[in-house]
């Protein structure tokens, strides 16, 4: 299950902003990204090669961290159907840092020019000046399984599905996440039914002898109601004759004396 960071929703927002007749690269909505943690990403054109470029190392954990996140975060999106991405085949320059509108030239010593400074490349160091030739940025190249991922996701124009849209509008909970909920939900309810079904079985005979008692009534039928009263007649009878015998007994007694 996808646990959406807030810069994942933030890209995912500015993705779904995008005007989808005219979707622009990706670098061209994220750049800021980069620029708010002083961080550049520079691509050279005669080698496949991606520089990552920071002010200390402190930067650069960071500058690593953002780049694997966006980079994760796409590739999720693409592997479950939420964007489309189509790589833009070019062996241009590339530098994302203010804007990836930049163009990068190369002079004849070898450097490279952008439109507001330059960047050279000596002994696999990467060092991005200002105008007043001030070092603002600077870094090696990337591995290249890094690299790799860099050119391919960075380099292309990538269009939202309807189920991302989807997606955004169930708060960010992936259908994953949203069916897992839902048979913890059932299993609650599943747990509190059997919960009440143990309980009422426990007190179901208590309940019932106290209601009988107090409430239940019996009824009898003409013949049980005339056997009654003749047992009654017979055990009524019983002590009189008991009594007569006795009386009888006791003349005789009398009699004999």
């Amino acid at each position: 299950m996808k646990n959406f960071s807030k810069i994942d929703k933030q890209i995912i927002n500015d993705l779904l902003q995008q005007d989808a007749s005219d979707m622009p690269i990706i670098t061209s909505y994220i750049k800021h990204y980069f620029k708010n943690n002083n961080v550049a990403i520079f691509s050279t054109n005669s080698r496949e090669e991606v520089f990552i470029l920071y002010q200390n190392q402190e930067y650069y954990k960071k500058a690593i961290k953002l780049i694997i996140d966006i980079i994760s975060l796409l590739e999720f999106l693409e592997q479950e159907g939420y964007i489309y991405c189509i790589k833009i085949e070019t062996n241009q320059s590339f530098i994302i840092y203010e804007s990836s509108e930049i163009d990068v030239g190369i002079t004849n010593n070898g450097s490279y020019t952008i439109s507001n400074g330059r960047l050279e490349i000596e002994n696999g160091t990467a060092k991005l000046y200002d105008l007043t030739n001030n070092l603002i940025l600077s870094g090696s190249c990337c591995q290249k399984e890094l690299t790799h991922k860099i050119l391919c996701y960075f380099r292309c124009i990538v269009y939202p599905t309807e189920t991302l849209k989807k997606l955004v509008q169930n708060n960010f909970e992936t259908l994953e996440v949203i069916s897992y909920k839902r048979e913890i939900k059932e299993a609650k309810i599943s747990r509190n039914f059997a919960w009440a079904a143990l309980i009422i079985s426990l007190f179901l005979p208590f309940g019932m002898t106290f209601f009988n008692n107090k409430f239940a009534t019996t009824e009898i039928t003409e013949y049980q109601y005339k056997e009654i009263i003749q047992k009654m007649e017979k055990l009524s009878e019983s002590p009189n004759s008991i009594n007569k015998n006795q009386i009888q007994s006791e003349d005789s007694t009398l009699k004999q004396k």
